[in-house]
């Protein structure tokens, strides 16, 4: 009793009588009930709620975010370039240092 089903599709009819048998009063699922089985549903007051545009909203936020990850993938391949760019001016500026204590040492 007050209970709510959440289910892939739309029952069938048997399982929609298995829901009316158990008691539930809410049953949700991401399409629309057969017209037959939404008519005894109003009769016993039991409530349809059809997620499908729930489930295009669903989708496109999982599109934003994607997008997202994108953006920061590039960015993490920048930072990464300009981590490689820094670490080769290290190793030049290193390079130096050492030729030019190379050639104090040697005058």
């Amino acid at each position: 009793m007050n209970s709510t089903a959440y289910v892939t599709m739309a029952p069938c009819k048997r399982c929609f009588a298995s829901l009316l048998s158990a008691g539930v009063e809410r049953i949700v699922c991401r399409q629309a009930p057969p017209e037959i089985i939404a008519k005894v549903a109003q009769k016993h007051q039991i409530q349809f709620v059809d997620m499908k545009y729930q489930a295009n909203e669903q989708d496109d936020r999982i599109s934003a975010i994607t997008s997202i990850v994108e953006n920061t993938e590039e960015k993490l391949e920048e930072i990464a370039r300009l981590r490689r760019e820094r670490k080769r001016e290290k190793k030049v500026r290193k390079e130096k240092r050492k030729l030019q204590a190379d050639n104090h040492v040697i005058k």
